[in-house]
């Protein structure tokens, strides 16, 4: 054999890769050693056998198709197949198929393959990774938005979208984006903060939680709490720092906290003045008790006396459990029909000898309410009672108006309302005198009603009237 055949020979027997030669027809003539220690035949078993014994029925046959148009048009022909062994293992090989010519024709082809069947496994592995993040990415309820150097978007969930309104396709390929997202009086925070991290590689707010103010694309401001975390990537052989941003929305929980801290403080003003006004009596039956003590005589005086003051307190007490439950959190679970909880209402709280009117009542059939149902029954129950009680009317009208939010006025034609009541009503910080029963019920009213989130207002157009405003989010 000639030394260089010899050698060449000796390159394929040893090659780490696969060698097969086929003829023209592709049936094998040759196999390296890797070849068959990789397909489990040996030469003698596939000489003169067609190549397709080692398909694996797992590639489209357009595949082959190709492959055949293109050796047999004298290409080379390059791709990845999957194949299968005598025993029926499949594995991954890159494969380069050449024509080997003869006379200038084709005579014979000689196919090399590189095995790179833990690198298929291995881009399987990491695709379903991929998956998994983007499944964890876009069904997250908090934004997660990825930023490189320049504050370009580089990747954003559906709640990025959510949250600011704005789609992925709006934020791509915006630099500083955080300054679109960002109220206006957040920015120095922001470049300053992001100035400092990619020349120092520090920041006080990268690896903590901390509260910004964001900017809804229609102008409206967001309270957020943002997680901030610098992550190292290459791209094009260069180390590159992005940002990952997790944005929690907290407008409504800061709403909550508003609304507890509130209620807190109304709560303690409402103790320290029922301990005012729970000592003041206590305080006088004392004194009736030492009066007794020194007049035994007029027992029956100094008693009725003591009687009326524990009375008084029971009273208190009734009426501030009630002021209590009425400031409890309300659970708009219910959607009721408005023209049934009124009707109903106004059957047991409204005397047979006052007239009622309400506009359009086959029309108010149709509208609902969300709300906590018990509640809003306890409201136009006060209302009512407070009407008949105190402005004695003849006849009673309640309107309704519905355009983006619902209005409800609840008017009567009896005795108007002292300013000094409705200046306390529409004042939010001003008590109402809980010793009162008029006082009592507008309180309820009141608390329930911004409970809600609804807008309430009293006064006399010229008579009394309640206007009940309920946003269009709670109506149907």
């Amino acid at each position: 054999m000639h030394p260089d055949k010899d050698l060449f020979f000796k390159a394929v027997e040893q090659s780490a890769n696969m060698v097969i030669i086929t003829d023209k027809k592709g049936n094998i003539e040759y196999l390296n050693p890797k070849f068959e220690e990789i397909t489990e035949y040996t030469l003698e078993e596939v000489r003169g056998k067609k190549t397709s014994i080692l398909k694996s029925g797992q590639m489209l046959e357009e595949i082959y198709k190709d492959l055949w148009d293109t050796i047999t048009s004298g290409n080379i022909w390059r791709g990845e197949i999957i194949n299968k062994t005598k025993t029926g293992n499949y594995f991954w090989v890159n494969v380069s198929i050449n024509p080997v010519l003869t006379n200038e024709k084709t005579s014979h082809y000689v196919a090399i393959y590189e095995v790179i069947t833990e690198r298929k496994l291995a881009e399987e592995v990491l695709m379903e990774y991929k998956e998994q993040f983007k499944t964890i990415l876009q069904t997250n309820l908090d934004a997660i938005a990825i930023f490189d150097e320049d504050g370009s978007l580089v990747q954003g969930n559906t709640a990025l979208e959510r949250i600011f309104g704005y789609s992925i396709k709006e934020l791509t390929g915006v630099k500083n984006l955080p300054l679109l997202l960002l109220a206006e009086d957040q920015y120095d925070k922001y470049i300053v903060g992001w100035k400092i991290f990619f020349k120092t590689g520090e920041s006080s707010t990268m690896g903590t939680i901390s509260e910004w103010i964001g900017k809804h694309k229609d102008g409206t401001r967001i309270n957020l709490e943002l997680s901030i975390s610098p992550i190292k990537k290459y791209r094009n052989d260069e180390l590159k720092t992005w940002i990952v941003a997790i944005i929690r929305d907290i407008t409504t929980r800061k709403l909550q906290d508003e609304k507890i801290k509130k209620q807190t403080e109304e709560l303690s003003e409402f103790a320290h003045n029922m301990s005012h006004d729970l000592r003041s009596h206590l305080q006088n039956i004392q004194l009736q008790t030492y009066l007794l003590k020194d007049d035994p005589e007029n027992y029956e005086k100094f008693n009725a006396k003591i009687v009326k003051q524990t009375n008084k307190i029971n009273e208190l007490l009734t009426r501030s459990v009630k002021l209590a439950e009425a400031g409890l959190i309300i659970q708009k679970e219910d959607k009721i029909n408005l023209k049934e909880i009124l009707e109903d209402t106004l059957e047991v709280t409204i005397p047979k000898d006052i007239k009622i009117d309400i506009n359009e009542p086959e029309k108010m059939k149709e509208l609902t309410i969300k709300c906590d149902k018990e509640k809003l029954i306890q409201v136009f129950k006060n209302i009512f009672e407070n009407t008949v009680k105190h402005s004695q009317p003849k006849l009673l009208t309640i309107n309704w108006q519905k355009n983006s939010d619902l209005a409800i006025n609840i008017k009567n034609d009896g005795k108007i309302i002292s300013e000094n009541v409705i200046n306390q009503f529409n004042n939010k910080k001003a008590q109402i005198n809980v010793e009162t029963r008029n006082g009592i019920g507008l309180t309820i009213i009141r608390k329930i009603i911004e409970a809600h989130g609804w807008e309430i207002q009293l006064r006399n157009d010229p008579n009394p009237t309640y206007k009940i405003i309920v946003p269009e989010n709670d109506t149907n």
